[in-house]
């Protein structure tokens, strides 16, 4: 069996990219397989994914590209619009024809070079185009939606609902359990709910969540490919017990075992491994290195517990992640699969410095230096 983390997120949510960069970072280290589900693979290899063919590609996305940044693009949109619409018409280019074409072709290109780098580098700041390198489908992977029409997957997609709902591919291959990224807690804070220690006697309810903290790192988004495969390898050796409780614990709250039974599990089997797995984290040197360099304070607690399967979903849903139609999908799951009576395994991430819950503008704040963005044809 293998533990999968699972950590949801789509474009256009208010849930922050450098915590679903985390969470992954982090299940990466601990877990036998992290997967991002939803939309965010394309932003781990926009670099390698995005290169629109059509010079009317390219056009139409620099232009939403510098309108989404409410910034005024130096390219005639519909100067450039017109001069493709009259060399298309032009059914046998001459020999200056083909010249100007090609030269067309290149400025636009380049323009179109000069936005995606920009583009990559507002992504850089969350930390997933850095995990490229070990997003093979090894230890780090993706189950993807398709963004326009969540519950009608295409090609290699997944209907939303069907992630959501943990009715996952290769259910032979191991369990899964949502990694939340550190909105989570601040949510529930937010809204006055309450969540218990997992040694309070209202952990055994259903009704309620519990959460015991597992592990503290350091900043981790700073952290390179190469960096991460060293720390995995080395919490490996405890890692593997952990893992293995986990997955235990996982088995009996999917059956579902009874509440009582389930906590007592992660009482007994699960939280012993968390002291001796911090003391690695603590010990590694890695690590210890960029504790040093950026600030001591930077700090990713990460817990575990158990949570209602509707409030995993309301979270979802309060951070603009799940479309109505995935909701309503998820709802009619709720009934016909009788939830309602349900808590899942989770992990979740607390960065003890935030403190915004959501907030609209979901984009990064930076100097972006000024460049040429106008198209030259001599």
């Amino acid at each position: 069996m293998l533990m999968k983390t699972i950590v949801f997120n789509t474009h256009g949510s208010v849930i922050d990219k450098g915590g679903e960069s985390v969470a992954l970072r982090i299940g990466y280290l601990l877990g036998d397989y992290a997967v991002s589900a939803g939309t965010s693979g394309f932003d781990i290899c926009f670099n390698t994914w995005f290169n629109p063919p059509k010079v009317e590609q390219k056009v139409a996305w620099i232009e939403k590209f510098y309108e989404q940044r409410g910034e005024e693009s130096s390219l005639k949109v519909e100067e450039v619009k017109r001069t493709m619409k009259a060399l298309r018409k032009i059914k046998h280019l001459d020999k200056q024809g083909i010249v100007i074409q090609k030269k067309f072709e290149k400025a636009v290109d380049t323009l179109f070079q000069i936005a995606k780098g920009e583009a990559l580098e507002e992504k850089m700041k969350t930390g997933l185009p850095q995990l490229e390198p070990i997003y093979d489908g090894k230890v780090l992977g993706g189950y993807s939606t398709n963004l326009g029409a969540p519950e009608q997957p295409e090609k290699h997609d997944y209907a939303a609902s069907q992630l959501l709902s943990l009715d996952l591919p290769d259910p032979e291959e191991g369990l899964s359990l949502f990694f939340l990224t550190h909105e989570f807690l601040l949510v529930q804070d937010n809204n006055k709910r309450k969540w218990y220690s997992a040694r309070d006697s209202a952990a055994s309810s259903a009704q309620n969540m519990y959460f015991e903290k597992f592990f503290s790192f350091p900043a981790l988004n700073i952290l390179n490919a190469v960096e991460l495969k060293t720390v995995r390898q080395q919490l490996e050796p405890l890692a593997i017990h952990f893992r293995k409780a986990v997955d235990r614990w996982m088995e009996l709250c999917y059956q579902p075992a009874s509440p009582k039974e389930t906590l007592e599990h992660f009482r007994q089997q699960v939280q012993i491994h968390a002291a001796p797995i911090n003391m690695l984290i603590k010990q590694n040197e890695v690590l210890e290195h960029y504790k040093r360099l950026v600030n001591q304070q930077a700090v990713i607690n990460v817990y575990m517990g158990e949570v209602p399967v509707k409030l995993i979903w309301d979270f979802y849903r309060e951070g603009k992640a799940i479309a109505d139609e995935t909701w309503d999908k998820l709802m009619q799951l709720y009934e016909t699969k009788n939830l309602s009576g349900q808590r899942w395994p989770v992990m979740v991430i607390e960065i003890p410095e935030a403190k915004i819950v959501m907030q609209e503008n979901n984009t990064p704040q930076h100097d972006v230096k000024p460049v040429k963005k106008s198209i030259s044809v001599d």
